[in-house]
């Protein structure tokens, strides 16, 4: 639960990896962010064109390159690649790197970052962020933003989605805090039970605002 960016893409060119890096260090200095800088260049081999078998999608040698963001409030924001060139993040080569199915493997370009305790003016500044770098250093590039604002630019439904969204957080941690556990539930089991009752609640408190209307 909380509003999430989902992302994936690949590296325009290799050769541009430090450049990226170094703007991105620098903008993480000017607001203060946390960041962590990973290795800042490709092995000349995946960079070079007249290697055929180094260009392919699944060369793999388990680091990362680039760099990491973590701007105040948010789940980090990663500018990492694998040596394909992908994206990928930290979590998903810690969950994904060692599997050899293909099936698994493709979680390993699924990247996220979870914005919903940043608030919408990080959120908007992470997106603007992405952007720039899109335009800069990235290709085969696509985002879905729960908050809608990479797809719209819509400043005030970007202020709706969070407002509603943390209406909504609020009201399920209430209903944890008010609801007692029965004796034959376990703690999923007591979850799941006040996740269904919640919705039910929302979906009528909805139902009723849409009839009034």
């Amino acid at each position: 639960m909380g509003l999430t960016i989902h992302y994936h893409g690949r590296i325009n060119d290799k050769l541009k990896l430090p450049q990226l890096i170094e703007e991105l260090e620098e903008i993480a200095r000017v607001h203060n962010w946390e960041y962590q800088i990973f290795e800042n260049e490709f092995p000349l081999k995946s960079i070079s064109k007249g290697i055929k078998k180094a260009a392919t999608p699944t060369k793999f040698d388990g680091l990362l390159y680039g760099i990491l963001l973590i701007p105040p409030g948010s789940e980090p924001v990663s500018f990492t690649f694998l040596q394909n060139g992908k994206m990928c993040g930290p979590m998903q080569l810690q969950n994904w790197g060692d599997s050899t199915k293909a099936k698994e493997r493709k979680y390993l370009y699924m990247n996220f970052t979870k914005t919903q305790y940043a608030g919408p003016e990080i959120h908007k500044m992470v997106i603007g962020l992405f952007r720039y770098i899109v335009d800069h250093y990235l290709k085969d590039f696509e985002m879905i933003d729960e908050e809608e604002f990479w797809e719209t630019n819509d400043e005030k439904l970007l202020h709706e989605n969070f407002r509603s969204n943390t209406a909504l957080i609020n009201g399920f941690v209430n209903a944890l805090k008010t609801n007692a556990k029965h004796d034959e539930e376990d703690v999923e089991t007591f979850i799941i039970r006040v996740i269904k009752e919640f919705r039910e609640r929302n979906s009528d408190s909805n139902n009723g605002k849409d009839e009034k209307e």
